[in-house]
């Protein structure tokens, strides 16, 4: 066999292996390359989002370890970086094979016009998903205040009570309500992100003191999905079934974006509308306070919140909502002197001696 015959083979055995000087692809698997780096950013991208990864991830997608190792690998030889051949997984490799990748001298190497087009493909599959990924947690937020509103919570501990003079507070709903206000306090307090909420709902409570009728804290979806899942889902537990909040922009109503024009417009409060569409993305809400919280409980309730989160929340207040002052339409409370308060076992000298002395 002559020698030319020996580098003919060579370099075919080079492109079918993906070894050698070759490309390791042919012209037309162009569309492959794209499909292979398209399952590798979104394995990549959604590993930090579980939640959504099972139903947003193809089946046939690498793992997010693989993909990873796949996309260090094509920056680092953007970036001139030798990349050793054995520094990445069998699986990695044979993606890194599909996307035109080959081993030379031990490492991996691509032709630079090929790594800047991945490159560049990468930034498009970033901001898709980014759009995708906005989308899926407002849904999701949405569907969580859906989830409360349906749920037995709200019967239990006596919600809606502001449409109702009937409701009759227990010694247990005051102490979890307690519990709920000191917990929520205690874990987003002291993180300079989510202190701001915890000073905005103490803004919102403090305004509520001393009014003949009932007043809201407006907040937009933004200003609690921004700051993770774990402090919205916590926030709406708190304002819905504890503080026993109405929500006037309810995303079981037809109307999304309107809900609250429709509302201060006189139109009929969304909770007679029927289950439909989900509002989401930057909807803007209005949680009015109960017509039965006091002014005695009141006090009891922002004394949970420590100082200095008041004071470093306020400097970002307005990134936590706006308390409410007026309401439409305008509702008295009925509770304004505590007359119907259950009495809360925190709140006695009793309990605050025995808590002490389980501190010393």
């Amino acid at each position: 066999m002559s020698g030319e015959d020996d580098d003919t083979n060579g370099n075919n055995k080079a492109a079918a292996t993906g070894t050698g000087t070759g490309t390791g692809m042919k012209a037309g698997d162009t569309r492959e390359q794209e499909d292979v780096w398209s399952l590798v950013c979104q394995a990549s991208f959604f590993k930090d989002e579980p939640r959504f990864a099972k139903d947003e991830v193809p089946t046939n997608a690498p793992t997010p370890r693989d993909a990873d190792a796949v996309v260090l690998t094509v920056e680092r030889l953007r970036e001139g970086v030798e990349v050793p051949e054995k520094s990445v997984s069998v699986d990695a490799a044979a993606l890194l094979q599909k996307l035109g990748c080959v081993v030379m001298d031990g490492a991996w190497t691509h032709e630079a016009d090929a790594l800047a087009g991945l490159w560049k493909s990468k930034d498009t599959h970033r901001r898709a998903f980014h759009e995708r990924i906005a989308k899926l947690r407002y849904d999701a937020f949405a569907q969580e205040i859906v989830r409360i509103l349906n749920g037995p919570a709200l019967r239990t501990h006596g919600a809606m009570s502001a449409e109702s003079e009937t409701f009759a507070e227990t010694a247990d709903l005051a102490s979890e309500q307690r519990t709920a206000v000191a917990d929520f306090v205690t874990r987003y307090g002291n993180n300079p992100s989510t202190a701001p909420v915890v000073a905005g709902l103490h803004a919102a409570l403090a305004l509520q003191k001393g009014k003949s009728e009932v007043t809201g804290w407006q907040l937009e979806d933004a200003t609690l999905v921004e700051r993770g899942h774990e402090l919205a889902y916590a926030a709406l537990e708190l304002l819905l079934v504890h503080l026993r909040c109405t929500l006037l922009h309810d995303p079981r109503s037809e109307t999304s974006s309107s809900s609250v024009g429709a509302l201060e417009a006189g139109a009929a409060s969304p909770k007679s509308s029927p289950p439909s569409e989900l509002s989401s993305g930057g909807a803007e809400r209005v949680f009015v306070m109960d017509t039965s919280l006091s002014d005695k409980r009141i006090d009891h309730l922002l004394r949970l919140f420590p100082a200095a989160t008041v004071t470093t929340g306020k400097k970002r207040v307005a990134q936590s909502g706006t308390p409410c002052e007026s309401v439409e339409p305008a509702r008295k409370r009925i509770n304004r002197e505590g007359e119907a308060d259950a009495p809360c076992p925190q709140d006695s000298m009793f309990y605050a001696v025995i808590s002490k002395c389980e501190i010393l």
